[in-house]
């Protein structure tokens, strides 16, 4: 026997947000992480642009106590006293270099910490993503995706620029070649000397 038509259409309604509802969840999901990665590799490329390689790493050894402060203020995850109590030398280092550095540059040391917790954040949430609803294997291979849309805009932004600047100095440097191959050919050949 067939279903009713009417009962059908309210489960399949029903169903239809449903599966909406987890497809927009899944691209949120996957937007938000790429997101949040590209972020972290820009601030990465501002902090060394501003402040020296050792500093930017510096402020990273950070990331422990970050992480642990973001997961208790995201979800509520608690860790032990001896954990936090360990997290406490690595915070009195990272005042300690950070007020002696030579380097120091505001936008610089922003631009780190910045980089610092948005990385610990993505960590955090990833890590809740894979337990609840994603295997590795789908967070790499939809995030990647994700990661071409998050860029696409800027690619389309910079594309013709880079193409016009790459073929000038394509061009640049096929002269420059010539040039360097004629004088080259005109140079008189020396033998070299035998050695005593």
């Amino acid at each position: 026997p067939r279903p009713k038509a009417g009962a059908s259409g309210a489960g399949g309604a029903k169903g239809d947000a449903t599966a909406s509802l987890r497809n927009t969840r899944f691209v949120v999901d996957m937007l938000l992480v790429r997101a949040m990665r590209a972020a972290t590799v820009v601030l990465g490329l501002v902090s060394l642009k501003w402040v020296a390689v050792s500093f930017t790493e510096t402020i990273k050894a950070a990331a422990p106590f970050v992480t642990v402060a973001i997961a208790y203020l995201l979800f509520g995850t608690r860790t032990s006293m001896r954990i936090t109590l360990s997290l406490v030398p690595i915070v009195l280092g990272l005042i300690l270099c950070s007020a002696t550095e030579l380097s120091f540059n505001t936008i610089g040391f922003l631009a780190a910490l910045s980089n610092n917790i948005v990385d610990c954040v993505q960590n955090v949430w990833t890590s809740r993503l894979l337990r609840e609803r994603y295997t590795p294997m789908q967070l790499q291979f939809f995030g990647s995706v994700a990661a071409i849309v998050v860029q696409s805009p800027f690619w389309a932004v910079r594309a013709p620029v880079l193409r016009q600047t790459g073929q000038s100095e394509a061009h640049r440097a096929r002269r420059g070649w010539r040039a360097a191959g004629e004088a080259d050919a005109c140079r008189p050949r020396i033998a070299p000397r035998p050695l005593p």
